[in-house]
């Protein structure tokens, strides 16, 4: 098992950040309290245990009531369809309220599994063109949010309330930051294939409760493999077939 633990990839959010703030930003959601540099060494780290090109701005800064956080923007929700084979379909298109809201249902989904979503525009006022647009808007609005839904990342809040702020004031970048985000944004992904073939022999090998709780402890210290929701359900389920073998 040790072995297995070396195999994961270096955190340069935990050699850069200590354990009390991440704890807080953890709790909270809050990036407030981190410095401009450091902000960025979270938003580029985060956006590589996603399987996202930071360099292409999938995530947006907001400001609510203070707090700053995170927001998925088209661009991530595209590559996320991409990385985790996400489909997604029209179900329903309809104008509301006598044509002032266009409204739009899709739903994405992973082989059997599926999740809707709606996307509403206001129509009022609008022709030709800017009401083509609008309604392409309210399209692109709803599969965002049937991805982020499907991929478990739906619990950011309505972007609708929330003001967009600066990435980064002029005088935060330096040469250390610029050599930092260079090296997280060419940090190798970690390798799912890879971790699960060991995994599952470690799995095999397990014939006690007490490594049935070394095993359960090391498998979801492993944040880096389990980003992807779908692949901690399946480690889960791993582990839930070695613990009623054990227990008898």
């Amino acid at each position: 098992m040790s072995s297995l633990a070396k195999s994961e990839p270096s955190s340069i959010i935990r050699q850069d950040l200590s354990e009390e703030l991440l704890a807080k930003i953890v709790q909270s959601g809050d990036l407030a309290m981190l410095s401009e540099s450091d902000r960025l060494i979270y938003y580029f780290t985060y956006c590589r245990q996603l399987g996202l090109n930071p360099l292409s701005k999938p995530f947006d800064y907001i400001q609510d009531k203070g707090k700053i956080s995170l927001y998925p923007n088209a661009i991530a929700a595209s590559q996320l369809r991409d990385k985790r084979n996400v489909s997604t379909r029209i179900i329903k298109e309809e104008c509301l309220l006598n044509g002032e809201i266009f409204s739009v249902l899709v739903e994405a989904s992973i082989g059997d599994r599926t999740e809707q979503a709606t996307g509403k525009i206001s129509l009022t006022g609008l022709d030709g063109k800017a009401k083509a647009t609008a309604m392409k808007r309210a399209e692109t609005q709803a599969r965002r949010r049937a991805t982020l839904a499907i991929v478990g990342l739906d619990a950011i809040g309505d972007e609708d309330r929330k003001a967009s702020i600066s990435d980064m004031p002029p005088d935060c970048w330096t040469p250390d930051l610029s050599n930092k985000l260079l090296s997280i944004a060419s940090e190798p992904l970690p390798d799912w294939s890879k971790f699960w073939t060991a995994f599952c022999g470690v799995c095999d090998r397990c014939r006690s409760e007490e490594q049935l709780e070394k095993l359960i402890a090391w498998a979801f210290s492993q944040k880096a493999y389990l980003a992807y929701p779908e692949n901690q359900v399946a480690v889960e389920n791993k582990i839930a077939e070695v613990q009623s073998r054990v227990s008898f």
